[in-house]
Parts: structure tokens; C-alpha cells; sequence
């Protein structure tokens, strides 16, 4: 007479030698009060059910409003001056924080995770010029840099970076880094930058 003695956690075959296997029979498996939604991750020593933190969303600034950059609160065109994007109904799925007044928006706060971050300049000058932008991370640039200049069809050139957060919270915003002395004041930019400028951040991971 022989005996089948297959077992699998706490798994054994029936009088058919059937044998029904739960996820949680695995030895490098815990679940525990498993609920809808809940994805399997690795904790460092086990697989266990969570429910994952890490949520793909974006934040976009900017609707192509046509409002004057003068009701911004931008503290001025210079280089290292911080750019506002107008958006009086910003979209958020990344539960992120949105620093702005006025509807004009000066930093995106963002969790831990990887980000692509995309924005488009589009301040005026008083004759031709063009002058350089970047995004920044905390105060420090990163990515590539973009271009803004007097004509609406020389307003393409985006400046890019991709982000990553590896603990707390990370400030986005744009600053100038390049502008020549024939830009527009605050009070002669115009609506340029309303209707066209913005601000993209999509989460990758």
C-alpha cells in the first residue's frame, strides 16, 4: 500500500490525489486580511498582499487662459526667476501639492516615485530676443533646457527631465536661465504665457 505524502504549505491531495494549491501555501508567501484591490509586492523577506502605494497620475498647469502675467506673483523675468503657469482648475491625480495665488501656479510638490517632468515657457519681449529656461528639483536644475522667444511659433521648445523621489517630497518648479535684457516686464508681459505656457507631471513609477 502506498501513500502520497506531496504536501505544499498547508496543502494536501485529497482521496484523487488532487491537489488544490492557495497563494498563501507558498513558503516566501503572507497574505494577510486580504481585501479587493490589493496587489502582491516584496517586503525584502516575504510576498505579501498590499495595497500598492506607487499610482501612475499626472498634474497638468495651464489652460489657455488669456490673463495678464501681470496678476501673477512672479517675482520678476530675470535669470533664476521662478516662472508661474495659470491654471485656475489644475488637474491633480498624484495627490500632489499645487503652490499657487491668484490661479497662478509657482510649484508642484510631488511624492516619493519617478516623474517625467515637461514645461513650455512663452514670456514676450519688447523686440526680438529669446532666452533659455530649466526645470528644477529642489532648487537644483535638472534635464535638458527649453527655449522661449518673441514670435508665438519660436514658443515649442520645451525644457524635459525625468525625476525620481526616493524619500519625502520633492518642489518642482521652472526658473529662467537665460534672459536678455529686452524681455517684457512683469507688467508688459501680456497674456502670452497664460495661453500658452505649462506644466506637465506624469508619474512612471
Amino acid at each position: 500500500m502506498s501513500h502520497n505524502n506531496i504536501k505544499i504549505g498547508t496543502a494536501t491531495p485529497d482521496a484523487s490525489s488532487d491537489l488544490s494549491v492557495a497563494l498563501s501555501d507558498l513558503s516566501d508567501v503572507t497574505i494577510t486580511s486580504v481585501s479587493s484591490g490589493q496587489a502582491l509586492e516584496y517586503n525584502g523577506a516575504a510576498w505579501v498582499n498590499s495595497t500598492n502605494a506607487i499610482t501612475v497620475g499626472s498634474v497638468f498647469c495651464g489652460e489657455g487662459a488669456s490673463q495678464n502675467y501681470s496678476t501673477s506673483t512672479a517675482s520678476g523675468v530675470a535669470n533664476g526667476d521662478v516662472v508661474q503657469f495659470y491654471a485656475s482648475s489644475p488637474h491633480n491625480s498624484l495627490s500632489a501639492t499645487i503652490t499657487s495665488a491668484s490661479n497662478w501656479v509657482s510649484a508642484v510638490t510631488i511624492p516619493v516615485g519617478t516623474y517625467r517632468v515637461s514645461a513650455l515657457v512663452a514670456l514676450t519681449f519688447s523686440s526680438a530676443g529669446s532666452g533659455e529656461f530649466r526645470i528644477h528639483n529642489g532648487g537644483t536644475a535638472a534635464g535638458s533646457t527649453g527655449t522661449y522667444a518673441q514670435d508665438d511659433a519660436d514658443c515649442t521648445s520645451i525644457a524635459t527631465a525625468i525625476i525620481t523621489v526616493t524619500s519625502g517630497t520633492a518642489a518642482i518648479d521652472v526658473r529662467l536661465s537665460s534672459a536678455p535684457t529686452n524681455i517684457n516686464t512683469i507688467t508688459n508681459q501680456g497674456t502670452r504665457q497664460a495661453e500658452l505656457g505649462y506644466l506637465i507631471i506624469d508619474r512612471l513609477a
